[in-house]
């Protein structure tokens, strides 16, 4: 299960990208963990193959380019 696990970190925060052949298509679970908030999500293969190819087109930006997504969290749990 090691092979299918990335981990990395940027800045104060490290993320675990999993992927998960167990269902019937192929999963990934993205973990964010930061200071203070901790974060999970599940995309199936074709989502993770859009956000791939949008991070990988902004990495080809030059410049003072700034785009920002604001994520609205509809559940939360506080432990």
């Amino acid at each position: 299960m090691d092979e299918d696990m990335i981990f990395f970190a940027m800045g104060f925060k490290s993320y675990d990208i999993a992927r998960d052949e167990s269902r019937a298509e192929m999963w990934y679970d993205w973990t964010e963990r930061g200071r203070i908030m901790m974060s999970r999500a599940s995309f199936s293969q074709k989502s993770m193959e859009w956000i791939c190819s949008i991070l990988k087109e902004a990495s080809k930006v030059k410049g003072n380019n700034v785009r920002r997504w604001r994520r609205q969290e509809h559940v939360s749990h506080l432990f």
